[in-house]
Protein backbone atom coordinates (compact mmCIF):
# COMPACT_ATOMS: atom_id res chain seq x y z
CA UNK A 1 0.00 0.00 0.00
CA UNK A 2 2.58 2.29 0.68
CA UNK A 3 4.85 1.63 -2.48
CA UNK A 4 1.61 2.69 -4.52
CA UNK A 5 1.58 5.96 -2.41
CA UNK A 6 4.74 6.37 -3.10
CA UNK A 7 4.43 5.72 -6.87
CA UNK A 8 1.41 8.29 -7.38
CA UNK A 9 3.04 10.75 -5.37
CA UNK A 10 6.41 10.49 -7.16
CA UNK A 11 4.35 10.41 -10.80
CA UNK A 12 2.35 13.79 -9.79
CA UNK A 13 5.68 15.58 -8.44
CA UNK A 14 7.30 14.13 -12.03
CA UNK A 15 4.03 15.89 -14.04
CA UNK A 16 4.34 18.97 -11.72
CA UNK A 17 8.43 19.15 -12.74
CA UNK A 18 7.38 18.22 -16.51
CA UNK A 19 4.73 21.10 -16.37
CA UNK A 20 6.98 23.97 -14.87
CA UNK A 21 8.66 24.74 -18.13
CA UNK A 22 5.88 25.20 -19.99
CA UNK A 23 3.92 27.63 -17.86
CA UNK A 24 7.40 29.86 -17.60
CA UNK A 25 7.23 29.74 -21.58
CA UNK A 26 3.27 30.15 -21.58
CA UNK A 27 4.51 33.19 -19.12
CA UNK A 28 7.03 34.57 -21.47
CA UNK A 29 4.68 34.48 -24.22
CA UNK A 30 1.60 36.06 -22.39
CA UNK A 31 4.77 39.23 -21.41
CA UNK A 32 5.51 39.00 -25.11
CA UNK A 33 2.47 39.43 -26.40
CA UNK A 34 1.35 42.30 -24.00
CA UNK A 35 4.48 44.43 -24.77
CA UNK A 36 3.94 43.94 -28.79
CA UNK A 37 0.42 44.72 -27.94
CA UNK A 38 1.69 47.98 -26.02
CA UNK A 39 4.20 48.79 -28.80
CA UNK A 40 1.88 48.64 -31.46
CA UNK A 41 -1.47 50.39 -29.99
CA UNK A 42 0.33 53.41 -28.29
CA UNK A 43 1.99 55.10 -31.58
CA UNK A 44 -1.05 53.88 -33.86
CA UNK A 45 -2.99 55.96 -31.24
CA UNK A 46 -1.00 59.00 -31.38
CA UNK A 47 -0.75 58.55 -35.34
CA UNK A 48 -4.44 58.56 -35.65
CA UNK A 49 -4.74 61.70 -33.30
CA UNK A 50 -1.79 63.63 -35.80
CA UNK A 51 -4.18 62.65 -38.78
CA UNK A 52 -7.45 63.80 -37.07
CA UNK A 53 -5.14 66.88 -36.42
CA UNK A 54 -4.75 67.37 -40.46
CA UNK A 55 -8.45 68.36 -40.09
CA UNK A 56 -10.42 67.72 -43.26
CA UNK A 57 -7.60 69.46 -45.26
CA UNK A 58 -10.17 70.04 -47.90
CA UNK A 59 -8.98 73.77 -48.36
CA UNK A 60 -5.41 72.97 -48.48
CA UNK A 61 -6.71 70.26 -51.48
CA UNK A 62 -8.25 73.13 -53.59
CA UNK A 63 -4.46 75.31 -53.12
CA UNK A 64 -2.84 72.70 -54.73
CA UNK A 65 -5.49 72.00 -57.00
CA UNK A 66 -4.91 75.31 -58.22
CA UNK A 67 -1.36 75.28 -58.11
CA UNK A 68 -1.40 72.36 -60.20
CA UNK A 69 0.45 70.08 -57.38
CA UNK A 70 -2.04 67.75 -57.15
CA UNK A 71 -0.86 64.77 -59.48
CA UNK A 72 2.40 64.79 -56.60
CA UNK A 73 -0.48 64.61 -53.82
CA UNK A 74 -2.00 61.07 -53.24
CA UNK A 75 -5.77 60.43 -52.12
CA UNK A 76 -6.05 60.51 -48.57
CA UNK A 77 -6.88 57.36 -48.17
CA UNK A 78 -3.58 56.03 -49.79
CA UNK A 79 -1.92 58.64 -47.31
CA UNK A 80 -4.19 57.47 -44.40
CA UNK A 81 -3.03 53.93 -45.45
CA UNK A 82 0.45 54.15 -45.82
CA UNK A 83 0.98 56.26 -42.56
CA UNK A 84 -0.91 53.13 -40.76
CA UNK A 85 1.12 50.63 -42.68
CA UNK A 86 4.56 52.74 -42.33
CA UNK A 87 3.75 53.18 -38.23
CA UNK A 88 2.63 49.92 -37.70
CA UNK A 89 6.32 48.36 -39.60
CA UNK A 90 8.22 50.72 -37.25
CA UNK A 91 6.35 49.95 -34.19
CA UNK A 92 6.72 46.04 -34.98
CA UNK A 93 10.73 47.08 -35.34
CA UNK A 94 11.61 48.73 -32.58
CA UNK A 95 9.31 46.22 -30.57
CA UNK A 96 11.55 43.46 -32.33
CA UNK A 97 14.90 45.32 -31.10
CA UNK A 98 13.77 45.91 -28.14
CA UNK A 99 12.94 41.91 -27.26
CA UNK A 100 16.54 41.47 -28.49
CA UNK A 101 17.80 43.80 -25.63
CA UNK A 102 18.78 46.40 -28.72
CA UNK A 103 18.19 49.23 -26.61
CA UNK A 104 20.20 48.34 -23.63
CA UNK A 105 23.35 47.31 -25.90
CA UNK A 106 22.55 50.56 -28.02
CA UNK A 107 21.24 53.42 -25.95
CA UNK A 108 21.09 55.60 -28.78
CA UNK A 109 18.62 53.34 -30.67
CA UNK A 110 16.07 54.49 -28.25
CA UNK A 111 16.42 58.33 -29.05
CA UNK A 112 16.25 56.88 -32.52
CA UNK A 113 12.90 55.64 -32.31
CA UNK A 114 11.23 58.28 -30.16
CA UNK A 115 12.53 60.99 -32.04
CA UNK A 116 11.38 59.51 -35.28
CA UNK A 117 8.24 58.85 -34.25
CA UNK A 118 7.84 62.41 -32.53
CA UNK A 119 8.75 63.91 -36.29
CA UNK A 120 6.57 61.50 -37.75
CA UNK A 121 3.82 62.93 -35.83
CA UNK A 122 4.70 66.21 -36.41
CA UNK A 123 4.63 66.18 -40.18
CA UNK A 124 0.95 65.59 -41.34
CA UNK A 125 -0.30 68.90 -39.34
CA UNK A 126 2.18 71.25 -40.52
CA UNK A 127 1.58 70.28 -44.07
CA UNK A 128 -2.18 69.71 -44.31
CA UNK A 129 -2.99 71.76 -41.28
CA UNK A 130 -1.12 74.77 -41.28
CA UNK A 131 0.61 74.80 -44.71
CA UNK A 132 3.85 75.35 -43.21
CA UNK A 133 5.91 73.78 -45.57
CA UNK A 134 9.53 75.54 -45.48
CA UNK A 135 9.36 74.39 -41.59
CA UNK A 136 7.61 70.65 -42.80
CA UNK A 137 10.53 70.49 -45.38
CA UNK A 138 13.02 70.57 -42.32
CA UNK A 139 11.16 68.32 -40.13
CA UNK A 140 10.51 65.44 -42.96
CA UNK A 141 14.40 66.00 -43.77
CA UNK A 142 14.99 65.36 -39.87
CA UNK A 143 12.49 62.25 -40.06
CA UNK A 144 14.69 60.80 -42.78
CA UNK A 145 17.97 60.96 -41.19
CA UNK A 146 16.17 59.39 -38.00
CA UNK A 147 14.72 56.57 -39.93
CA UNK A 148 18.34 56.10 -41.62
CA UNK A 149 19.98 55.89 -38.51
CA UNK A 150 17.39 53.73 -37.35
CA UNK A 151 17.74 51.68 -40.20
CA UNK A 152 22.04 51.59 -39.04
CA UNK A 153 21.32 50.79 -35.74
CA UNK A 154 18.28 47.98 -36.45
CA UNK A 155 20.34 45.96 -38.84
CA UNK A 156 23.61 45.63 -35.71
CA UNK A 157 20.49 43.92 -33.53
CA UNK A 158 18.09 42.36 -35.58
CA UNK A 159 17.90 41.98 -39.95
CA UNK A 160 14.55 41.79 -40.27
CA UNK A 161 13.54 45.04 -37.88
CA UNK A 162 16.11 46.77 -40.35
CA UNK A 163 13.78 45.85 -43.37
CA UNK A 164 10.76 46.38 -41.92
CA UNK A 165 12.13 50.22 -41.26
CA UNK A 166 12.79 50.55 -45.29
CA UNK A 167 9.28 50.92 -46.48
CA UNK A 168 9.07 53.96 -44.12
CA UNK A 169 12.37 54.93 -45.33
CA UNK A 170 10.30 54.87 -49.05
CA UNK A 171 7.31 56.83 -47.65
CA UNK A 172 9.34 59.67 -46.28
CA UNK A 173 11.39 59.78 -49.74
CA UNK A 174 7.88 60.18 -51.06
CA UNK A 175 6.82 62.85 -48.88
CA UNK A 176 9.82 64.66 -48.69
CA UNK A 177 9.56 64.76 -52.81
CA UNK A 178 6.31 65.70 -52.35
CA UNK A 179 6.95 68.98 -49.94
CA UNK A 180 9.37 70.17 -51.92
CA UNK A 181 7.15 70.17 -54.94
CA UNK A 182 4.23 72.26 -52.76
CA UNK A 183 6.82 74.71 -51.74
Amino acid sequence: MTSEVLFRERTRNEAIIKSMPQKRKNGKATRGLRSLTIAVVIPLCLTTVSMYLCGSATAYYAILKATNTLMWLPPRWLFHTATFSTTTFMCLATWLVWAEGGFRQYPIALIFCLGQLLLGLVWPPLVFRFGATKVSMGVCSSLFLTLFGCFQIFSKINPIAADLVKPYIAWVSFLAIFNYKIM
